[in-house]
């Protein structure tokens, strides 16, 4: 699960985004973007019936590694890579394929009963998001992952995009009243452990189908593709609220984002398009909130390292 605990204030911090590459597939769609261990993953649909997933080496995006294909493939919706296991999901319309390091394709997850759109990781959790509902699978040593289905308030159950896991609830977009596109955190109420909204996008950031999120977990700050307007919103985390911000106002003609994966430790940020891009951008951050991210990063790492050394005493 991620820590959801902002360092600084959003005025701090993001400055801006600056195009690093743009890679063109010559195919229909992009469906997924991952990344993992320095290499990034894009599931491309190259005809109606054929997608694959094309690895490259994020220092040289101008070759590719190898071509992961698979025939459950061409029904693949999106793909995310769970770091802790160092496996990638893609999710299809009907199942979850697992897909290791020795490119072993296994089914982690058969006969889907709603046609699934989007998947996003948090731990060894996964949140499958469908039209109608999300559901929650936790991996297991043993046996089948654990399943579970998130209770939604009543308001939400309209038609969901996509949705993330955060420490102590959700960050969901989501179409509300049928013609209300937003972007709501909710969080567990600790009476009778319901969820409820903590904040909704407002009506004024016009968003037209915010399609894919991405988190800046250390900040808490939201990346929204913003489907129809073309361009990437940024939801920016203040101490009790967002501020809405247009990091990308306008993406190349005719690239619509449908896919958003965000690279942590590199401050990047990956966008997949309707048209076959992938398009690289590096996250501009002040001096400041740079300085505060790595002395707060280094903090974070030295708890873990004095947890491993209280354990092994």
């Amino acid at each position: 699960m991620i820590d959801f605990e902002p360092i600084a204030e959003s005025k701090l911090d993001v400055i801006g985004a600056e195009e690093l590459f743009r890679k063109n597939g010559g195919i229909i769609e992009v469906r997924g973007v991952a990344y993992m261990q320095g290499r990034i993953y894009i599931l491309e649909k190259v005809s109606n019936l054929t997608a694959v997933i094309r690895v490259y080496n994020r220092e040289h995006m101008d070759s590719e590694l190898e071509t992961i294909k698979d025939d459950r493939f061409k029904e693949a919706q999106d793909i995310v890579a769970c770091l802790s296991r160092k496996v990638l999901y893609v999710l299809s319309q009907s199942c979850i394929l697992a897909v290791d390091k020795k490119r072993t394709i296994t089914a982690y997850k058969d006969g889907l009963d709603e046609v699934s759109a989007t998947i996003s990781v948090a731990h060894k959790a996964l949140l499958v998001t469908s039209s109608s509902g999300i559901r929650r699978y936790e991996h297991k040593l043993i046996g089948k992952p654990s399943e579970s289905t998130v209770q939604l308030p009543r308001s939400m159950m309209t038609k969901l995009w996509h949705a993330l896991e955060i420490d102590g609830g959700y960050i969901l977009s989501h179409t509300e009243a049928g013609e209300l596109n937003r972007v709501t955190c909710i969080s567990k109420a600790e009476r009778d452990k319901s969820y409820v909204e903590r904040y909704t996008s407002a009506d004024q950031f016009g968003l037209g189908s915010p399609v894919h999120l991405a988190l800046e977990p250390t900040s808490g700050h939201i990346f929204v593709a913003d489907n129809d307007n073309r361009r990437i919103v940024l939801l920016k985390r203040k101490s009790i609220d967002y501020e809405c911000v247009y990091l990308i106002p306008e993406l190349p003609e005719r690239c619509y984002p449908t896919r958003l994966c965000y690279v942590e430790d590199r401050q990047e940020l990956l966008v997949g398009t309707t048209n076959g891009f992938t398009i690289g951008y590096t996250i501009k951050m002040c001096v400041f909130y740079a300085i505060a991210l790595y002395i707060y990063r280094m903090a974070q790492e030295s708890k873990l390292l004095s947890r491993i050394i209280i354990k092994s005493y």
